[in-house]
């Protein structure tokens, strides 16, 4: 027996111990690179697999968002040690999810495809990825239950590719119904415009009064969505306006400044711009003889360019210091500015444009200087004097070259100061500069050419919708569609910043992301109207496309069943917030005891509903909707698959049918159906158009290359 015993250890594999004998490991199997006794293992994970895993990873995903969904959802600590930041954004919160390497290779690499579109979503209206998860999870739920149950039509037999056609031709429809329910802004009344951005900016920031503040504060004083966000490098969050064109350059000396926040403050600024580096000649021939001018009007000749030559700086430095010396003013102002490829060549042009100059390039300069050695007179070809702006001492040269000054306003064409050559620079010029040491300059009182200015607001604003348009289809960022915005933001000349402070890397990041998206669902608000928050506007605009589909003489069944899919999975969201706020305590209403006018009997049921959920409805409305609902009670019930065999409807059934009839959607903080739960309409478009991608995951048999799996 113990031989036996013995023998099938061995047999297994089982190490023995003889007696007298040494236990030993046995020796591990060697790789033969040549062995082809093995089957092959690729890194492909079949169709049928793969469609399996992507409904668990989506379901898994979808649940741990709707734990944060809506005002009454949990907060979701994010944990990074050693920070900390607790948050209910569902964008913020899918991007920290991941599924663990120990189970397989698989599960994170689905759900990056899945956040793909969330990011497209996210990008487009800073908005929307937990009620397209959802929605997605709600829709894939009732097709996977027909298909297993049955249906008038056989949904597996169809081919994947023609279901998401007909899926698509439903979202379109459904978008476009979206149409009637947008509610534009009114532009004309101020206080009501402000009042939207504020209700539109709380639902967006999760109720954060913080964010909502700030941007309500901007929205108010500056009266169009020109906001840019930066991190606070001391960590507090707070919000500046800037009046005037803002651009990034610095003064080059400490000798300038005149104002205890490390700037120089001036009034009537000459300004010239140059796009490379500025020499010795550059001052010898140019600088200097402009300064002297406008040394004698009080003015300041401010000079911006990228770089200054060393060995010309040290000269430089020594006269300005001996003129501040002499007179406690220094008329060159000498300024660097970024300008090379790219954002900060654009802003530097910008910046040329709003001045009314020329951005001099080297070439430029070569020949003003040439010229100036052969005798031609500097404001010949920089025209400093001859700029028509009111208000300005300049000198009129007569005949015999004798100088005096009057008021700019009135030279006569005949006495102008100099002739200027055919191709002459136009100096530029600011009324009044604030120049700063560390933070950049702000430049106001421009007189530019309201023409250009116009063309170029124009050609940045188409470059920056179709900048967007391929911003939304990808899921990178996109730099370029920043840049433009910032380049619009500024060149409208009163830009609100907000910077985002935080405890931490980790919560100044996160708090970054929410009030980046705060701004871009108040923006796509102001261009695009609202429409109807709990997705309300989304489940009319569903149910009225799955009407007409109802009423068409010869019914596509699976058109129908598709927009069925889409109005259930969006009265689930609806659902999801009011079971958030009640929890799952519900009751029924058999509709077929109700007596259509009976007054006694709907005051009882109306008392009884809000005795339930401590609301109140309308006299008035609710009778008219009881005598609807009896009227229609079947078809509106078959509509989400409910029992109507027995007659009756649960309250919250009942509650989402009532919003859907007045078209008002619940307040679940005030318990009421008011106005005040909006957001962009464009939200609930591009949530649909995200949802075909999801969808497209979900129901398409794709087999799935993990290439990276080594």
């Amino acid at each position: 027996m113990a031989e036996e015993t013995m023998n099938n250890a061995v047999e297994a594999g089982v190490p023995v111990v003889m007696s007298g004998e040494v236990l030993t490991s046995p020796e591990p199997e060697k790789y033969d690179p040549f062995s082809v006794e093995k089957a092959p293992k690729i890194n492909v994970l079949d169709s049928k697999s793969f469609q399996k895993r992507v409904g668990e990873v989506f379901a898994v995903t979808a649940n741990t968002l709707a734990k944060s969904y809506g005002p009454y959802g949990s907060s979701t600590i994010i944990t990074n040690y050693p920070f900390n930041h607790v948050t209910k954004d569902g964008f913020s919160i899918m991007k920290m999810i991941s599924f663990s390497k120990e189970v397989n290779m698989i599960d994170d690499s689905i759900k990056n495809l899945i956040e793909a579109p969330c990011s497209r979503l996210n990008y487009a209206v800073g908005d929307g990825t937990t009620t397209a998860i959802i929605a997605v999870n709600s829709i894939y739920q009732q097709y996977m239950q027909t298909i297993t149950n049955g249906s008038a039509i056989d949904l597996s037999a169809i081919p994947p590719r023609d279901l998401m056609k007909s899926y698509d031709k439903i979202r379109d429809r459904i978008i476009d119904k979206l149409d009637n329910e947008t509610i534009q802004i009114n532009m004309d009344n101020h206080d009501e415009m402000v009042n939207t951005m504020r209700k539109i900016a709380y639902i967006s920031s999760n109720a954060d009064e913080t964010i909502t503040n700030l941007i309500t504060e901007l929205y108010d004083e500056i009266g169009y969505p020109s906001i840019d966000i930066k991190k606070a490098a001391d960590g507090i969050t707070k919000k500046t306006i800037v009046d005037g064109y803002q651009f990034d350059c610095i003064l080059k000396d400490s000798i300038y400044v005149n104002n205890d926040d490390y700037t120089a403050e001036y009034n009537d600024a000459d300004i010239l711009l140059f796009d490379h580096k500025v020499t010795m000649d550059t001052y010898n021939y140019i600088l200097a003889p402009m300064a002297d001018d406008c040394r004698k009007y009080g003015r300041h000749l401010v000079v911006i360019a990228p770089v200054y030559d060393d060995v010309a700086m040290l000269t430089i430095s020594r006269q300005l210091r001996e003129e501040y010396q002499a007179t406690r003013n220094v008329a060159l102002v000498l300024m660097v500015g970024r300008c090379t490829i790219g954002i900060a060549r654009a802003l530097f042009e910008d910046l040329a444009l709003i001045t009314n100059t020329t951005l001099i390039n080297m070439a430029m300069e070569r020949e003003i200087i040439e010229k100036v050695r052969t005798g031609v007179n500097i404001f010949s070809l920089i025209n400093l004097h001859n700029r028509d702006i009111a208000g300005l001492t300049v000198p009129i040269v007569s005949g015999d070259q004798s100088g005096y000054t009057v008021d700019n306003g009135a030279i006569k064409d005949e006495n102008r100061a100099y002739e200027l050559e055919k191709d002459a620079i136009r100096c530029g010029y600011a009324g009044h500069v604030i120049l700063g040491m560390k933070n950049g300059s702000i430049f106001k009182k421009l007189l530019f050419d309201e023409g250009l200015y116009n063309k170029t607001i124009a050609n940045i604003e188409y470059s920056l919708k179709e900048s967007k348009k391929k911003s939304e289809a990808i899921t990178a960022f996109n730099i370029e569609a920043s840049d433009l915005q910032s380049r619009l933001n500024k060149l409208r000349m009163k830009v609100g910043t907000i910077e985002v402070g935080g405890e931490s890397e980790l919560s100044q990041g996160l708090l970054y992301d929410a009030v980046d998206d705060t701004v871009k669902a108040t923006s796509s608000a102001y261009h695009n109207g609202y429409v109807y928050g709990c997705s309300l506007s989304t489940i009319r605009a569903a149910r009225a496309v799955l009407m007409e589909i109802i009423g068409e003489e010869s019914i596509n069944y699976t058109e129908y069943l598709i927009a069925k899919f889409i109005y259930k999975g969006f009265r689930d969201i609806f659902m999801l917030l009011l079971t958030s706020r009640f929890g799952y305590k519900d009751g029924e209403i058999d509709m077929s005891q109700i007596t259509v006018g009976d007054p006694v009997f709907l005051k009882k049921l109306k008392q009884d509903i809000e005795n339930v959920f401590m609301i109140t409805f309308d006299d008035g409305l609710f009778n008219s909707f009881i005598e609807y609902y009896r009227a229609h009670m079947k078809e509106e019930l078959r509509y989400y698959d409910y029992d109507i065999s027995s007659g009756k409807i649960s309250l919250m059934n009942m509650i989402i049918d009532y919003a859907i009839f007045i078209n008002l959607p619940f307040d679940l903080v005030n318990l009421t159906f008011n106005d005040s739960i909006i957001n962009s309409a464009k939200t609930d478009k591009e949530v649909l158009k995200a949802s075909s991608d999801l969808i497209s995951l979900l129901i398409t048999g794709n087999q799935f290359i993990l290439a990276d799996h080594q």
